[in-house]
């Protein structure tokens, strides 16, 4: 299988503006961040005097002096050497408090971020995506924070500090260092621009991987089904050969740094030992001064020490900036519906429902056309027609899942744009065709329709829509554990805990989106009596393929192509030609050829 040629892709935001973006995140731990920057130019200070007091030892013992003599610069060597430990592990300490707190801090925020977000972007972004958002790059914050940019800070004051006092002690001997430094930052930034670039890449093939892991995982009974298993493998050995690619591209760059920077260190300090060894032996600088060579090698390794080092961390300081980038990018997405400046709080529903000229698209493609419905508090609607008509789209503008492109709906007397949204949704009940149960007990998942619920409603819930008797046949009953995604269930069963889920909320709009399409015959029955009654008092839409679920509503709605093609009861629409009628004859002979080949 031919492997698609990898484009070159820029980092979502530069390492400027990253910086910032990051710093706003953790703004919090700004004092200790500032506290860290203190000590270590602290640290740095005392590591330049180190060379002033080993000068004037080598002066002392070239002299001839008393060990008396010397004694008291070992010692204050010493004294410096414990200072700039002390510091040292004082200042590792807050690095790793904060890279880890502010890790923390922008894990939450992101996944707060999240639930802000709108169902287009979730729709639209593959879920193994935002995981290694959540995930991988998050990580790489920590080595932002607690290294990279400690790191960069630290070694430029000790470049800078080291070349002042360079030119203090020699300005003659400072020439070669000096000249080298162009040199020595035209490889950091070669490095450093061809590191992004690499790392940028290597994100994204993370990304790709962890999202087809993912999915491979969810849909791992599609892939036994229907024997794909090979297919599925060879679509990921693609993407982990894309990631183990771009690791391989970007090998030889990285193995070329500390090696161009160590050589370049070892041409410099030998150059500056020939010519000090020349000022020395040309009497430039007096024999009572040679501790001077030995105090300006110090410092010209404290000058390209740091150009070491920076070069070392690079790659980890540009992944981080990568990762980060995709944070923020993350982060800057904005919700496509927002709460009103003023937003209305619903503090008692009736229920009424009207759609006013209501046209809705997915992007370009018009899904609901000039709609004009007006459904009575407490009424029963329901809404059929073939796959593809818009129903499920109708009833999500409701709730505001999605806002409609022209016209209006209104419960009530106000546009549904005109609610919080929070508020807004607490008042309708939504059960769908595949309703997602949590990792928990199965009392856990029905109390989630109102958390507050006790165990008695809880249960209360469950005999209301049929449960009860399945649930307490489990060995463990109600505090049964039911896997992810509801996997010890079955079906039917899920779909009556969802149901149980959404009457404990007990909400006065009730929306049932193909409900009972997956529950069997018996289930549907419990679930048919327990309509009767818990419909009555609440306005209920539902939509469903089955007719034995809808006959009894007080007006049908005909779907086709996006628009309202027929309207009335059941009997009233059967006396039509119509789709509607259509419909249930197809569904009628159907149902009589599967009881004929049954018997």
């Amino acid at each position: 299988m031919e492997e698609p040629e990898q484009k070159k892709e820029k980092p979502e935001f530069g390492p400027f503006t990253t910086i910032k973006k990051l710093f706003g995140l953790v703004e919090q731990n700004r004092a200790i961040f500032v506290l860290i920057i203190i000590l270590a130019i602290v640290g740095s200070l005392v590591a330049m005097v180190s060379p002033l007091l080993v000068q004037e030892s080598v002066n002392l013992i070239s002299a001839g002096s008393q060990f008396e003599n010397i004694l008291g610069f070992i010692v204050w060597l010493a004294i410096f050497a414990a200072l700039e430990a002390v510091i040292s592990i004082v200042n590792s300490y807050a690095m790793t408090y904060i890279g880890i707190q502010a890790m923390y801090n922008v894990r939450n925020k992101m996944f707060q971020h999240l639930q802000k977000l709108s169902f287009t972007y979730f729709h639209t972004t593959k879920t193994g995506k935002i995981i290694s958002y959540v995930t991988n790059d998050v990580e790489t914050i920590n080595n932002l924070i607690s290294i990279g940019l400690i790191t960069v800070i630290v070694n430029l004051f000790q470049l800078f500090g080291s070349i002042f006092f360079m030119i203090s002690l020699s300005p003659v001997m400072s020439i070669l260092p000096l000249a080298i430094t162009p040199v020595n930052m035209f490889f950091l930034l070669f490095f450093s621009g061809k590191s992004r670039q690499y790392y940028t890449i290597i994100r994204k093939t993370v990304s790709t991987v962890t999202g087809q892991t993912q999915e491979s995982i969810d849909g791992f009974r599609t892939i036994k089904s229907f024997k794909s298993e090979k297919a599925v493998m060879d679509k990921y050995e693609i993407a982990v050969r894309a990631e183990r690619d771009a690791h391989q591209k970007a090998a030889p760059l990285w193995s070329a740094m500390p090696a161009v920077f160590n050589a370049i260190s070892f041409v410099s300090i030998g150059a500056v030992v020939l010519i000090g060894g020349y000022l020395f032996f040309n009497g430039y600088i007096a024999s009572s001064n040679v501790g001077l060579i030995f105090a300006f090698i110090m410092y010209q390794m404290m000058y390209l020490g740091p150009l070491g080092t920076l070069s070392q961390f690079l790659s980890d300081v540009q992944n981080a900036v990568v990762g980060a980038g995709r944070v923020l990018r993350l982060l800057s997405v904005q919700p496509d519906m927002h709460d009103p400046a003023r937003p209305r709080q619903i503090e008692k529903v009736s229920g009424k429902i009207t759609f006013d000229h209501v046209s809705f698209a997915y992007g370009k493609t018009d899904v609901l056309r000039d709609i004009e419905l007006e459904i009575k508090a407490k009424e029963r609607l329901a809404i059929v027609g073939p796959t593809g008509a818009g129903k499920t789209t109708l009833v999500s503008l409701i709730p505001r899942f999605y806002d409609v492109k022209d016209g209006s709906i209104r419960i009530d007397d106000g546009d549904v744009r005109e609610y919080a949204m929070k508020s807004l949704r607490k008042n309708i009940g939504l059960v769908l065709q595949d309703n997602f149960l949590f990792a928990t007990t199965i009392l856990d998942n029905i109390r989630y329709g109102r958390l507050d619920a006790s165990d008695d409603e809880v249960i209360e819930a469950a005999k209301k829509v049929g449960a009860h008797e399945f649930i307490t046949s489990l060995r463990k009953g109600y505090q049964t554990q039911v896997g992810e995604r509801g996997a010890i269930l079955s079906i039917g069963q899920r779909q009556l805990i969802a149901f149980a889920r959404t009457i404990l909320a007990d909400p006065p709009i009730l929306i049932l989106d193909e409900a009972t399409s997956s529950v069997d015959a018996y289930s549907e029955v419990l679930i048919q009596r327990s309509l009767e009654k818990l419909l009555a008092n609440r306005t209920s839409i539902i939509i469903a393929h089955r007719f034995s679920t809808i006959v009894n509503s007080d007006i049908i709605v005909v779907l086709e192509n996006g628009r309202i093609v027929q309207k009335g009861n059941h009997v009233e629409l059967m006396k039509q030609e119509g789709l509607y009628r259509k419909l249930y004859e197809m569904q009628f002979a159907e149902s009589k050829n599967q009881s004929s080949r049954k018997e």
